[in-house]
């Protein structure tokens, strides 16, 4: 699946989490940062406050571009058996979501 989500207003101050098949992807405005996982990279919001990610989901890893794809990282993970495929808090802002899936490569 990808992307899950791809455009959002990130509030002035405060966090918007997400998880992605139980895998933690956070959005701090305040330090300007994104975190996946283990893997934090510096992410400032855009002039209008928009943050833009594109996340693709696969059975072992996912991975999350911005900016262009100036930005990437890319997590190995297996997401457990009963794991949502998305969810998503934050202290404010807002949220476009869209789903896209995905034709396997291997059938």
């Amino acid at each position: 699946m990808g992307p899950p989500f791809s455009t959002g207003r990130a509030p002035a101050t405060g966090t918007t989490r997400f998880q992605l098949r139980g895998l933690d992807l956070i959005y701090d405005r305040s330090k300007g940062t994104l975190t996946c996982g283990k893997v934090v990279v510096p992410l400032p919001a855009s002039d209008k406050g928009i943050v833009r990610l594109e996340c693709y989901l696969d059975r072992g890893s996912v991975e999350v571009f911005t900016r262009d794809g100036s930005v990437a990282i890319s997590v190995a993970h297996i997401a457990p058996d009963k794991a949502p495929t998305l969810t998503a808090a934050g202290d404010g802002g807002e949220l476009a979501a869209e789903w896209r899936p995905m034709k396997s490569a291997w059938k």
